[in-house]
């Protein structure tokens, strides 16, 4: 099983530290932003999906969910990023509550997709499916 990564709350340096040395790996990261039940059932949700099958023919092999519980720690390193040109809306990094995940293509350092937070709880497991198959395809090329 594959357990999210959970930044720590308080501790910048280490919070980034953390996202960091993931980004130095071969996986797609599944940014879960923020606390409450919101944030808890993305992770969950993530994890499931990560989880789902053998780990063998598992497409979410190489992504891994994690958990930001206050975003402003990694504010800096999350605007250091590009972002997607292809995003509907450009990312408000002054309101990152707004956000429930961002997608995080390490091959490319690119933030490839964002979910909201106000559309997020009524979307099924199949929407989560699509997201990140979309940044693992992104970050495939």
């Amino acid at each position: 099983m594959i357990p999210p990564i959970v930044l720590p709350k308080t501790n910048v340096s280490e919070a980034t530290s953390i996202l960091e040395t993931w980004m130095n790996k071969p996986v797609v990261l599944w940014v879960v932003l923020g606390e409450g039940s919101v944030a808890d059932t993305a992770v969950a949700k993530s994890e499931e999906l990560i989880n789902s099958t053998d780990p063998d023919d598992n497409p979410y092999h190489l992504a891994r969910v994690v958990h930001a519980p206050d975003p402003s720690l990694i504010l800096e390193k999350l605007k250091s990023l590009r972002v997607n040109p292809r995003l509907r809306e450009p990312i408000e990094w002054n309101n990152l509550t707004k956000y429930i995940i961002l997608s995080i293509s390490v091959n490319t350092d690119t933030i490839g997709a964002i979910v909201l937070k106000s559309k997020f709880p009524n979307q099924p497991r199949g929407y989560i499916n699509r997201i990140l198959r979309k940044a693992l395809a992104v970050d495939a090329v």
